[in-house]
């Protein structure tokens, strides 16, 4: 009988006419439609190697300030090393491998994001349940001219990007077109 029952919703699913309104979203296991700029890669890379830069600077500080006295400088060095070759793997490999798994889609219902390879990770947020929508422009941000789009919902506050300025305003206008929409209607 539940096989029945199932079998009767999944063809009331598949008639329904809510499919010519609303365009279907892509499987779990898909990426989205649009992949970042290639100079988010540029910006990934740049804000990488000024965190270990920082890093590695100050651990030199704390030890000839504080740590001198108790850490020789072969610990120190060594650990310098291996944060200088982790660095150098986050910028030259991990930023591109996060760059070519990450992709989106915006449509005026459902604004669908997906990143990773291997433990991928998708998010779908009804765009009818977005509350805001902020554009963040810092300098490095402004250097690439690429905007971060910071997407808050009622659970969860969500981040699209880097992209493209011209691409982020257009999203944040779909969106924010999509809901003087629906707020007219009702």
């Amino acid at each position: 009988m539940s096989f029945e029952v199932g079998s009767i919703i999944r063809n009331e699913m598949q008639q329904s006419p809510s499919d010519e309104c609303c365009p279907r979203l892509p499987s779990i296991l898909s990426s989205g439609g649009k992949r970042l700029p290639r100079h988010a890669l540029r910006y990934w890379r740049m804000v990488a190697a000024s965190v270990f830069s920082v890093l590695i600077i100050s651990i030199w500080i704390i030890w000839m300030v504080w740590l001198q006295q108790y850490i020789s400088f072969g610990v120190v060095s060594a650990i310098t090393a291996a944060l200088t070759a982790v660095g150098l793997l986050d910028v030259v490999c991990l930023s591109l491998w996060r760059w070519r798994h990450y992709s989106y889609t915006v449509s005026p219902q459902w604004v669908y994001i997906t990143e990773g390879r291997f433990l991928r990770r998708t998010l779908t947020i009804p765009v009818t349940k977005i509350i805001s929508v902020k554009l963040i422009r810092g300098p490095l941000l402004k250097g690439n001219h690429l905007t971060k789009l910071i997407l808050t919902s009622l659970l969860t506050v969500e981040s699209v990007g880097p992209v493209d300025e011209v691409e982020a305003l257009k999203i944040h206008d779909d969106i924010i077109s999509t809901h003087i929409i629906s707020e007219t209607t009702e």
